[in-house]
């Protein structure tokens, strides 16, 4: 899996389905080996740079969430859930994986590795406008492809993506081919490392522009036929990198695993 959720969601959706590759988690913050339940890797965001985010976080009034990795613990932090959005975001992950959010006064400014707010774009423009101008952050910023009128904006540390986690597990591990499927902007960097990539039917444009072929909506299990013919053809010889939100049923898991 190659994903923007979490390693704690990824365990929990992927619970009993045999999958043991390592996972790229949160758009290439940490990698994560699901077979030994361990943390392969993880690229922290300088201290200067998360006062950077906690300045602009303040400036701005967002409702964002700072994410921190403290022995080999996620922590999430946040100092205001005022938009709706934000607190559907906290209810769903405490009722559906028993994630625990923690109100601070402050932001920490040490073992920060990710901060990602969600909100309509007029309130989100200036902020990502401030962050942009860190040369110590990566930010992604893009328009949510389900719900058109939200946006979303991811900070990491200078260099992380899909990409550049995806090149360290391929180094690592030695993997001959790599195949990828996306839907959304945050997946065309995992586009440029795979060999071969496919957008489902409806992904973003730009992101279908640049895939090497077009297959069924992840509502309709898009994806399953097409692992199913990587795992049989070249397995173990190259491996899949998934999307979670271009997977969207736990039984595409199930079906290429046993298959």
């Amino acid at each position: 899996a190659a994903t923007a959720r979490t390693r704690e969601t990824v365990r929990f959706i992927l619970a009993g389905s045999g999958i043991n590759v390592p996972a790229v988690v949160m758009n290439g913050v940490m990698c994560y080996d699901l077979g030994k339940d361990e943390l392969i890797m993880a690229n922290y965001i300088s201290p200067s740079a998360a006062s950077v985010i906690a300045e602009v976080d303040d400036r701005c009034g967002l409702s964002g969430f700072l994410y921190l990795l403290k022995d080999g613990r996620l922590v999430i932090s946040y100092k205001r859930l005022e938009s709706k959005t934000s607190q559907a975001f906290v209810e769903e992950r405490v009722r559906k994986y028993n994630k625990k959010f923690t109100k601070v006064e402050d932001f920490a400014t040490e073992d920060v590795v990710s901060f990602c707010a969600a909100e309509p774009r007029e309130i989100l423009d200036p902020a990502a406008e401030m962050l942009k101008k860190c040369h110590d952050l990566t930010v992604s910023y893009h328009r949510d492809v389900y719900d058109t009128g939200l946006w979303y904006l991811d900070v990491c540390a200078k260099g992380v993506s899909k990409k550049s986690a995806v090149e360290a597990l391929r180094k690592k591990y030695g993997f001959d081919r790599v195949v990828a499927f996306g839907d959304n902007h945050n997946d065309l960097p995992l586009f440029e490392a795979a060999d071969e990539c496919y957008a489902v039917g409806n992904a973003v444009e730009n992101l279908k522009s640049v895939a090497t072929g077009v297959i069924g909506e992840n509502t309709d299990d898009g994806v399953a036929p097409l692992a199913v013919f990587f795992k049989k053809v070249f397995y173990p010889f190259n491996t899949l990198f998934f999307d979670f939100e271009c997977v969207k049923h736990i039984i595409t898991f199930k079906n290429f695993t046993q298959t």
